[in-house]
């Protein structure tokens, strides 16, 4: 079933913001005695007005975003665009950083979770291949930590980015008895990245440091 019943982040704002004023106006109508004059009629309009718009607000709020199928997930998610930082700097030398959020028609846990109900995984991992490293560390960047399938993605971003950008939280990914075969895979990949030929020494102390303790915890589970 494919349903387009999903409001967009602005269109929410938009409703909350009519949940908020009709009151106001309520009141303010009622202090101008609408509610024993002629105009009475105005007052109820509004007031059933701001009862259906609570009653939508409820139903939105109980709906599964997980229940509708999404057509042509791997292109969506293809095509998201990340939360970008964005710098502005003054005459005098102060900093300020702009996040910037992009609008858009579903969230990533709403691809990810079509995708792994039609198990594409491999058809996924092909696009990924194809797709800018910067993407790809802020796609395993808002990766969450409760389902394989994120921990199968970080496997895969693994592989794509190299170095230890993603496995150095690599302790920190969903593991249950279903995936835990997987983990030989990231000890091997940070075996190789403790083997690194490290030019720096702090840089070498801090990773190693890092590499060590995931390598510990993941050894455990």
């Amino acid at each position: 079933m494919t349903s387009n019943f999903v409001l967009k982040h602005d269109q929410k704002k938009q409703l909350e913001t009519l949940l908020e004023l009709l009151p106001v106006l309520k009141n303010e109508l009622h202090f101008a005695g609408y509610q024993t004059t002629g105009k009475a009629r105005l007052f109820a309009r509004i007031e059933q007005q701001y009862e259906a718009l609570k009653a939508l607000q409820l139903t939105l709020d109980n709906i599964d975003p997980f229940a509708f199928d999404i057509n042509q997930p791997i292109d969506l998610l293809k095509g998201i665009k990340f939360a970008e930082e964005v710098y502005h700097s003054d005459a005098i030398g102060h900093c300020q950083v702009e996040l910037i959020n992009h609008d858009q028609p579903y969230g990533l846990e709403n691809l990810l979770n079509q995708i792994d109900r039609a198990q594409d995984w491999s058809s996924c991992f092909d696009m990924l291949q194809n797709q800018p490293r910067s993407w790809l560390i802020s796609f395993s960047e808002q990766l969450g930590n409760n389902k394989s399938y994120h921990t199968l993605c970080q496997i895969e971003l693994m592989r794509l980015i190299g170095g230890y950008a993603v496995v150095q939280n690599a302790d920190s990914w969903y593991w249950s008895s279903e995936n835990k075969v997987m983990i030989p895979r990231v000890l091997e990949h940070i075996a190789l990245l403790i083997e690194h030929d490290f030019t720096d020494a702090v840089d070498k102390e801090m990773t190693l440091s890092i590499l060590l303790r995931v390598k510990a915890k993941l050894e455990a589970i």
